[in-house]
């Protein structure tokens, strides 16, 4: 289990040693994916993106200065990020470089799920949904106001996204 927060304190579980606690950047980390104990990403303010090689914390140069609030890898390891001003963040596999994706939107993005390469989702202020369908991001509009917080999937259940007020939208 792994968490991030303030002054850019990342938490890392052991089940006999309790919370191994790290000041791992200077930014506030807001966001963080494990693809495996020596491959954890983590994503905060000020376009702050953090890998971790299993042995030490080493800062990621991104397309971005904005404040990234989710990241999220594919079966594949191809990977989204999501944040402040409709910044978002792809990379095709393991070994690509991150590149900046219209969102079409400017409202802050706070939450990102993807179940396959071609398919994912990210969710946001104002109730903002967009749809990756494996060329552009697509905006569902409509269905809630409030802000959203963020997206995942049951297997068999279908897409859900949280958010303020208790919203559930699946």
């Amino acid at each position: 289990v792994w968490a991030v927060g303030d002054a850019g304190q990342v938490l890392h579980w052991h089940p006999q040693d309790g919370w191994d606690v790290q000041q791992v950047a200077d930014a506030t980390l807001r966001g963080v994916a494990a693809i495996h104990e020596d491959d954890v990403w983590a994503v905060g303010d000020g376009g702050t993106v953090m890998h971790f090689d299993g042995t030490a914390w080493t800062p990621v140069d991104v397309p971005a200065s904005e404040d990234l609030q989710a990241i999220v890898f594919t079966p594949r390891l191809a990977g989204w990020i999501v944040g402040s001003s409709g910044v978002i963040l792809h990379r095709d596999g393991p070994d690509a470089p991150w590149s900046r994706v219209a969102s079409g939107t400017t409202r802050t993005l706070r939450g990102v799920f993807a179940s396959e390469e071609q398919r994912a989702h990210a969710v946001g202020d104002g109730g903002t949904i967009l749809d990756w369908d494996g060329t552009r991001w697509t905006a569902t509009t409509g269905l809630t106001s409030a802000d959203l917080r963020a997206a995942g999937a049951f297997p068999g259940a279908g897409i859900f996204a949280v958010g303020d007020g208790g919203i559930v939208l699946e």
